[in-house]
């Protein structure tokens, strides 16, 4: 009986651990919250404004890790996307709009590489 609850715990043990290396090893690649490349299926984005005339100037608000900042410049806002700082996926409002929606709505993709 011990030897049953013995060879029970170590295949539960050994099963966890290779659940947990998978796990790992899928992650490995991807990138870190803080450091989100703009890379989706392994391609950097670069973003820039759209031929949309003067809405570009407008002030953005920011909503991030369900903290928001703002009005920043809509300027440093596609700075802080391209370097990665803010995901295209991090929601976004400007002045003036009624709807939060995706970073990405806002800028055009300017580059794929």
């Amino acid at each position: 009986m011990l030897v049953l609850i013995l060879v029970t715990f170590v295949a539960t043990l050994l099963a966890s651990l290779l659940g947990m290396g998978i796990k790992a090893a899928m992650n490995s690649g991807k990138p870190k919250p803080n450091q989100f490349a703009a890379t989706a299926f392994n391609q950097t984005v670069l973003y820039q404004f759209p031929n949309n005339g003067g809405s570009n100037n407008l002030p953005m608000y920011l909503s991030k890790n369900n903290q928001q900042s703002g009005p920043i410049p809509a300027e440093q806002v596609l700075n802080l996307l391209n370097s990665g700082q803010v995901s295209p996926f991090d929601m976004a409002i400007k002045q003036g709009d009624t709807q939060w929606q995706p970073l990405s709505m806002y800028f055009a993709v300017k580059q794929t590489y």
